[in-house]
């Protein structure tokens, strides 16, 4: 994905309650508290992710 949005509608099929999907960002940006972007410099092996369980 390439997005900051993604629509997992089309998976419904594939997937049940209880699956869990896992997210792993390669490249991230962070915001300042001024609002000012800047990227996130990530050592090699390292990652960014999330994990949710689907309904």
């Amino acid at each position: 994905m390439t997005t900051p949005e993604v629509d997992l509608t089309p998976f419904q099929h594939v997937y049940q309650p209880g699956d869990r999907i896992f997210i792993e960002l390669l490249g991230v940006t962070v915001t300042s508290a001024q609002g000012q972007p800047a990227p996130y410099p990530l050592e090699p092996g390292q990652f960014v992710g999330g994990n949710w369980v689907l309904h």
